[in-house]
């Protein structure tokens, strides 16, 4: 028996969304992303589903799509054990976020197109491209680089004298294991904020020197990690 899941409540909307799409549309969105070919980011994914879905509706959609991955990865079950465990979950939301019977027959009608879209070709791709460019000991949350005035006293005197400027850069990122948001210092000066920089951008240089390599002359499909990425 499928094992039910517990379903989060921020994606509901989008299970509700795909619930309620006129009938032969969900077929017509399976066909939209089969033919929008390789998909190496979310970014790519959005570009395709901007031409069939309402705006709004395509980031929620994105994020749903890769959770029922990320369920099936984590449980080592088969698509339709996870869109089997997720149906038996509807079945008991809590109120006020129930679903009514009419709902439930019309997502179970839906349920055959929902396997047939996680089980694309192109959608495991950008699933297996997620994970690589996470598979790493920690990642990197957000960086911030932190400007502070420190005076500077003479001997047995109250007033300063002076004053530097100091460069602190911070990174928060997430731990291997535990998976909690860390943070570490770096104190920096000037010298190593422009070496940081050169780095930055020969580092930009080389990534995009690389994936033009591979697009263009091995006609392999490359995208650079983070490059279209909104945030």
């Amino acid at each position: 028996m499928p094992k039910p899941f517990t379903v989060p409540r921020h994606l509901l909307p989008s299970l509700a969304q795909l619930r309620d799409m006129p009938e032969g549309h969900l077929d017509e969105l399976v066909d939209h992303v089969r033919d929008a070919g390789t998909l190496l980011s979310e970014a790519d994914l959005q570009k395709s589903l901007d031409q069939f879905l309402p705006k709004e509706a395509v980031k929620p959609l994105i994020e749903l799509l890769l959770s029922l991955y990320s369920l099936q990865k984590q449980n080592s079950i088969s698509t339709e054990e996870v869109i089997h465990g997720i149906s038996a979950a509807l079945t008991h939301l809590p109120q006020p976020h129930r679903w009514d019977d009419a709902q439930i027959r019309k997502w179970n009608q839906r349920t055959s197109q929902l396997i047939a879209l996680l089980s694309l070709d192109n959608l495991y791709l950008l699933d297996k491209a997620v994970d690589l460019r996470f598979e790493q000991t920690n990642v990197l949350l957000r960086m911030r680089l932190l400007a502070d005035v420190r005076p500077v006293f003479a001997r047995d005197v109250p007033e300063p004298r002076g004053a530097i400027v100091t460069q602190t850069l911070r990174l928060e990122y997430l731990g291997d294991g535990d998976g909690l948001r860390k943070s570490i210092s770096f104190a920096m000066d000037a010298k190593d904020i422009k070496e940081l920089h050169r780095q930055c951008e020969r580092a930009l240089a080389k990534a995009k020197a690389i994936a033009t390599l591979l697009n263009d002359k091995a006609q392999l499909r490359t995208s650079v990690s983070g490059e279209s990425d909104d945030d």
